[in-house]
């Protein structure tokens, strides 16, 4: 549930401070900007990405399925994907969480012939939404094109 870049990999000494260590890592690396303000990244935050097609593929009309993994601190609660370059939603088939394993979710579509841009958002347990753009986890979008 959390990165491991927050772990301790060899415990060498221990010190407790009352701030955040201020080396390179801790200041620079491992934190995120929201609203503006840089903040350390402890969790997991949602995120969901496609396996199933990639960018640039030609796929045939008809039926598709599509799937990929989300995951997130806490598990993922909805994922949708777009097959209209974010226009319309669709809730996709999500598997339950086991342990703290990626879920895989699926989606039934019916593809029809031209440019299709995918698109997979996920919300997280704790209603945490992966964020459209501007983040680490920001949507998973590839571009496909469907030929008859």
């Amino acid at each position: 549930e959390f990165y491991g870049t927050n772990s301790t990999t060899w415990l060498v000494s221990l010190e407790f401070q009352t701030e955040r260590a201020p080396g390179y890592f801790a200041t620079t690396l491992y934190n995120e900007e929201v609203d503006g303000e840089m903040r350390p990244v402890w969790a997991l935050a949602p995120h969901s990405i496609f396996v199933s097609h990639q960018a640039n593929q030609v796929i045939t009309a008809g039926p598709q399925t599509i799937w990929g993994w989300a995951w997130g601190a806490g598990g993922i609660a909805e994922v949708e994907v777009s097959t209209d370059g974010g226009q319309t939603w669709q809730i996709c088939q999500l598997q339950p969480r086991i342990d703290h394993a990626w879920q895989k979710f699926t989606l039934d579509w019916q593809a029809s012939v031209g440019p299709a841009e995918l698109i997979c958002r996920a919300r997280g347990n704790n209603g945490q939404q992966q964020p459209a753009t501007g983040a680490r986890n920001a949507w998973y979008s590839v571009a496909v094109q469907v030929q008859a």
